[in-house]
Protein backbone atom coordinates (compact mmCIF):
# COMPACT_ATOMS: atom_id res chain seq x y z
CA UNK A 1 0.00 0.00 0.00
CA UNK A 2 1.24 3.53 -0.85
CA UNK A 3 0.77 6.01 1.56
CA UNK A 4 0.27 10.29 1.01
CA UNK A 5 1.73 12.64 3.51
CA UNK A 6 -1.82 13.14 4.63
CA UNK A 7 -2.17 9.46 5.72
CA UNK A 8 1.52 9.86 7.51
CA UNK A 9 -0.08 12.49 9.67
CA UNK A 10 -3.09 10.75 10.12
CA UNK A 11 -1.43 8.03 11.33
CA UNK A 12 1.16 9.91 13.68
CA UNK A 13 -1.59 11.87 15.23
CA UNK A 14 -3.28 8.67 16.41
CA UNK A 15 -0.64 7.46 17.57
CA UNK A 16 -1.36 5.46 21.06
CA UNK A 17 2.05 3.72 21.20
CA UNK A 18 4.79 2.95 19.04
CA UNK A 19 4.09 3.26 15.36
CA UNK A 20 5.83 0.40 13.13
CA UNK A 21 7.73 2.52 11.28
CA UNK A 22 7.99 5.71 12.61
CA UNK A 23 10.65 6.70 11.16
CA UNK A 24 9.23 6.01 7.67
CA UNK A 25 6.25 8.10 8.48
CA UNK A 26 7.95 11.14 9.82
CA UNK A 27 9.87 11.35 6.75
CA UNK A 28 6.67 10.89 4.23
CA UNK A 29 4.83 13.82 6.70
CA UNK A 30 7.89 15.50 6.28
CA UNK A 31 8.82 15.40 2.58
CA UNK A 32 12.13 13.70 3.30
CA UNK A 33 11.72 10.25 1.65
CA UNK A 34 14.88 10.66 0.02
CA UNK A 35 17.23 11.04 3.15
CA UNK A 36 14.94 8.12 4.81
CA UNK A 37 16.11 5.86 1.70
CA UNK A 38 19.50 7.14 1.97
CA UNK A 39 20.14 6.30 5.26
CA UNK A 40 18.27 3.13 5.36
CA UNK A 41 19.40 1.38 2.22
CA UNK A 42 23.33 2.95 4.01
CA UNK A 43 22.07 0.51 6.91
CA UNK A 44 21.94 -2.52 5.10
CA UNK A 45 25.04 -2.05 3.21
CA UNK A 46 26.91 -2.15 6.33
CA UNK A 47 25.76 -5.55 7.17
CA UNK A 48 28.14 -8.41 7.26
CA UNK A 49 28.93 -9.72 3.74
CA UNK A 50 30.13 -12.82 5.77
CA UNK A 51 29.32 -16.68 4.36
CA UNK A 52 29.34 -18.82 7.12
CA UNK A 53 30.31 -21.84 4.60
CA UNK A 54 28.37 -25.03 5.97
CA UNK A 55 26.88 -24.39 8.85
CA UNK A 56 23.76 -22.49 9.23
CA UNK A 57 24.11 -19.22 10.36
CA UNK A 58 23.17 -18.15 14.52
CA UNK A 59 24.05 -16.36 17.74
CA UNK A 60 27.44 -18.01 17.56
CA UNK A 61 28.15 -15.93 14.91
CA UNK A 62 29.81 -12.01 15.92
CA UNK A 63 27.79 -10.44 13.48
CA UNK A 64 24.25 -11.76 13.99
CA UNK A 65 21.23 -10.96 13.18
CA UNK A 66 23.00 -8.26 10.90
CA UNK A 67 23.68 -10.43 7.78
CA UNK A 68 22.58 -10.54 4.45
CA UNK A 69 23.28 -14.40 3.80
CA UNK A 70 20.00 -14.45 5.90
CA UNK A 71 16.85 -14.61 4.16
CA UNK A 72 14.87 -11.99 6.66
CA UNK A 73 17.59 -9.39 5.65
CA UNK A 74 17.18 -10.44 1.95
CA UNK A 75 13.58 -9.71 2.05
CA UNK A 76 13.88 -5.99 4.06
CA UNK A 77 16.66 -4.90 1.46
CA UNK A 78 14.28 -5.90 -1.01
CA UNK A 79 11.43 -4.11 0.44
CA UNK A 80 13.37 -1.35 0.81
CA UNK A 81 14.41 -1.35 -3.21
CA UNK A 82 10.69 -1.94 -4.04
CA UNK A 83 9.75 0.85 -1.97
CA UNK A 84 12.09 3.05 -4.07
CA UNK A 85 10.52 2.65 -7.43
CA UNK A 86 7.24 2.89 -5.44
CA UNK A 87 7.21 5.96 -4.44
CA UNK A 88 9.51 7.44 -7.34
CA UNK A 89 12.81 8.24 -5.02
CA UNK A 90 14.62 6.66 -8.30
CA UNK A 91 13.25 7.59 -11.51
CA UNK A 92 16.60 6.84 -13.88
CA UNK A 93 14.34 4.42 -16.32
CA UNK A 94 17.69 1.47 -16.07
CA UNK A 95 18.29 1.88 -13.02
CA UNK A 96 14.54 1.61 -12.01
CA UNK A 97 14.57 -1.38 -14.39
CA UNK A 98 17.31 -2.54 -12.63
CA UNK A 99 15.78 -2.22 -9.21
CA UNK A 100 13.02 -4.16 -10.24
CA UNK A 101 14.53 -7.33 -11.85
CA UNK A 102 16.25 -7.37 -8.16
CA UNK A 103 13.37 -7.53 -6.79
CA UNK A 104 12.43 -10.60 -8.50
CA UNK A 105 15.70 -12.49 -8.05
CA UNK A 106 14.71 -16.31 -6.83
CA UNK A 107 17.70 -16.31 -4.33
CA UNK A 108 19.29 -19.54 -2.97
CA UNK A 109 17.99 -18.79 0.86
CA UNK A 110 14.64 -19.47 -0.94
CA UNK A 111 14.78 -22.76 -2.44
CA UNK A 112 14.11 -25.72 -0.48
CA UNK A 113 16.07 -26.54 2.18
CA UNK A 114 18.31 -24.30 4.26
CA UNK A 115 20.83 -26.97 4.32
CA UNK A 116 21.16 -27.28 0.94
CA UNK A 117 20.82 -23.78 -0.50
CA UNK A 118 22.76 -20.92 0.63
CA UNK A 119 22.87 -17.54 -0.08
CA UNK A 120 26.10 -17.43 -2.39
CA UNK A 121 28.65 -15.25 -2.72
CA UNK A 122 27.58 -13.23 -5.92
CA UNK A 123 24.21 -12.91 -4.85
CA UNK A 124 26.07 -10.74 -1.93
CA UNK A 125 27.61 -9.30 -4.81
CA UNK A 126 24.39 -8.07 -6.12
CA UNK A 127 23.01 -7.28 -3.47
CA UNK A 128 26.14 -4.58 -2.71
CA UNK A 129 26.04 -3.45 -6.06
CA UNK A 130 22.62 -2.93 -5.82
CA UNK A 131 22.07 -0.86 -3.14
CA UNK A 132 25.26 1.29 -4.02
CA UNK A 133 23.98 2.06 -7.25
CA UNK A 134 20.63 3.04 -5.38
CA UNK A 135 22.38 5.20 -3.05
CA UNK A 136 24.56 6.75 -5.37
CA UNK A 137 21.49 8.14 -7.52
CA UNK A 138 19.44 9.39 -4.32
CA UNK A 139 22.90 11.10 -3.50
CA UNK A 140 23.06 12.79 -7.17
CA UNK A 141 19.44 13.44 -7.90
CA UNK A 142 18.65 15.18 -4.24
CA UNK A 143 22.59 16.16 -3.00
CA UNK A 144 22.28 14.30 -0.01
CA UNK A 145 25.47 13.12 1.85
CA UNK A 146 24.69 9.80 3.31
CA UNK A 147 25.86 9.83 7.22
CA UNK A 148 28.07 6.50 7.01
CA UNK A 149 28.97 7.35 11.09
CA UNK A 150 25.13 7.30 11.48
CA UNK A 151 24.22 4.22 9.76
CA UNK A 152 27.20 2.14 11.30
CA UNK A 153 26.50 3.56 14.93
CA UNK A 154 22.88 3.07 14.49
CA UNK A 155 24.26 -0.94 12.98
CA UNK A 156 26.34 -1.19 16.33
CA UNK A 157 23.20 -0.36 18.47
CA UNK A 158 20.52 -2.37 17.06
CA UNK A 159 23.83 -5.42 17.17
CA UNK A 160 24.17 -5.15 20.76
CA UNK A 161 19.82 -5.34 21.56
CA UNK A 162 19.58 -8.38 19.87
CA UNK A 163 22.24 -10.23 21.03
CA UNK A 164 21.55 -9.33 24.73
CA UNK A 165 18.12 -10.41 23.88
CA UNK A 166 19.42 -13.67 22.86
CA UNK A 167 22.09 -13.64 26.08
CA UNK A 168 24.99 -13.12 24.03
Amino acid sequence: MKYTPEDARKMLMEDVGDVPEREFFEALRDEKLPDFFCQRLAFFRLYSDDLPGSQLVGEWHPDFPQMKCRNIVIGAIMHYIECCVEYNIVTDADLTASMVEFTKTQWHSNKGSQRENWTTREEIDLMNATLDRVISAIETTYGITTDWEKARQRLDEERKIRRKEWGV
